[in-house]
């Protein structure tokens, strides 16, 4: 298709610079990647610990070293014990004392300190399993649920990261299978009448799978259950949201407003300039887990598995089923701009591996707007239309795709759409 080579370009909006310095570029670049590395490794590790933290392993060394010099007699049974320890693991009793000490406190305080990493994240999967604080309001808290609020917040660790409780959040619990047939009859009661005869044959069927093949199934969940952290999460994004042929324009797509009473700006190119840095460094949060987690009332901590989604992620048409796609921050490096039906992509990087500003950002989209003004009659309403595919049936659309936008110039232009950040549209219609 001619017109997708039209529609989506390769950025017009660059920067042209003489006597560049290829030796400060790949240092540059190299920089950029230990940087990335260092937060990725930091976060994997802070994350992997808590709610414990390094401290706790250092205090825990520093005390039982204490212990083995001072030896004290108060602390014999546990200092025998350390140095019984010590023998258990092969530590040679001809090296020097303090040598000696520092390999007993150091391996017997990663033992103590793994042993109560678990039990702290364990502790407080279950805690965090009590329900009984959404039925009372927060100035009429029960002592039960104040009690369990304190240990709550005893049991987790300082300063989590975006994705620190990921791993103690409690898994999502399975319902009896009487339960579930009993709910699902309750709830096509309205469509086919309290008692009428499709009720009575449901309840009939309902009675019989709970007997037989319903046993079993109920097991394999509960098994399911054990090894997912949620095990509904697969079969809802694939069943209700991904399988779904019908168009996403008002089925599936949602889309929000930045504040209730609109009043239209006077420069909505700057506008538009500070909200997408503003994105940008709130989407650099979330990839540094430097966003603070959502926790209410101060101590129950909500699921932030799909802040990672938000940002660099696309839904590719398949005709049985679409895929969800979420690419990497190192892939995923430009915005997509929409003017006049014209696609440009924009990088949100300089030379130098930072945001661009607010102000070139402003500079770029009146670029833009300029260039599509004085190009907008040398393309056709198809060309300037393509973008009108994504809200067609899925399976026309997957067809579609597969047919002319699966390789050339076509297929790069749909992969730039694919890994932008995110799309900027610039419309000039009056709506009203």
């Amino acid at each position: 298709m001619a017109e997708a080579r039209s529609a989506v370009a390769e950025p017009r909006v660059h920067y042209i610079e003489e006597g560049r310095d290829a030796k400060k570029d790949f240092f540059r670049a190299f920089r950029k990647s230990l940087f990335r590395r260092f937060f990725r490794f930091r976060n994997q590790l802070w994350n992997g610990l808590w709610p414990a933290s390094l401290w706790n392993l250092g205090a825990a060394v520093a005390s039982l070293s204490v212990l083995l010099v001072g030896d004290w007699d108060v602390f014999k049974p546990i200092t025998t014990r350390l140095w019984w320890t010590g023998d258990l693991l092969h530590i040679h009793t001809g090296i020097p004392f303090y040598l000696r000490v520092l390999l007993v406190s150091t391996s017997v305080g990663i033992l103590s300190f793994i042993a109560l990493l678990y039990i702290r994240r364990y502790l407080l999967r279950i805690l965090l399993g009590y329900r009984g604080w959404m039925y009372e309001a927060p100035r009429t808290q029960s002592a039960s649920t104040i009690v369990w609020a304190l240990l709550v917040r005893l049991v987790s660790g300082y300063r989590p990261a975006t994705f620190s409780y990921q791993k103690s959040l409690p898994r999502m619990p399975v319902p009896p299978l009487k339960t579930t047939l009993k709910e699902l009859i309750k709830s096509l009661k309205p469509l086919y009448g309290e008692n009428s005869e499709e009720i009575r044959k449901l309840k009939q069927q309902s009675k019989e799978f709970e007997r037989g093949l319903g046993q079993k199934l109920q097991r394999i969940l509960v098994l399911k259950s054990w090894w997912d952290d949620n095990w509904v999460t697969g079969w809802w994004d694939k069943y209700v949201y991904l399988a779904n042929r019908s168009p996403l324009p008002i089925n599936s797509n949602w889309y929000c407003l930045d504040q209730s009473y609109y009043k239209p700006p006077t420069k909505p190119l700057a506008r538009a300039a500070v909200a997408v840095y503003l994105y940008l460094e709130w989407r650099q949060k979330i990839l540094r887990e430097q966003l603070a987690p959502i926790v209410i009332r101060n101590t129950i901590p909500l699921c932030m598995a799909q802040y990672g989604k938000v940002f660099s992620s696309t839904r590719v048409p398949k005709e049985d089923c679409d895929q969800f796609v979420h690419y990497d921050s190192t892939e995923s490096r430009h915005l997509l701009v929409i003017r006049e039906g014209v696609h440009y992509k924009l990088d949100i990087f300089d030379v130098n591996g930072s945001f661009l500003s607010p102000e070139s950002f402003e500079k770029q989209f009146n670029w833009i707007v300029e260039d599509a003004e004085r190009n907008k009659d040398n393309y056709t309403d198809y060309e300037k239309s393509v973008s009108a595919l994504t809200g067609i049936e899925r399976v026309e659309w997957a067809k579609i795709r597969q047919d002319y936008f699966s390789q050339g110039v076509n297929s790069e232009s749909l992969e730039a759409v694919d890994k932008a950040v995110m799309v900027v549209g610039d419309k000039k219609e009056h709506y009203v």
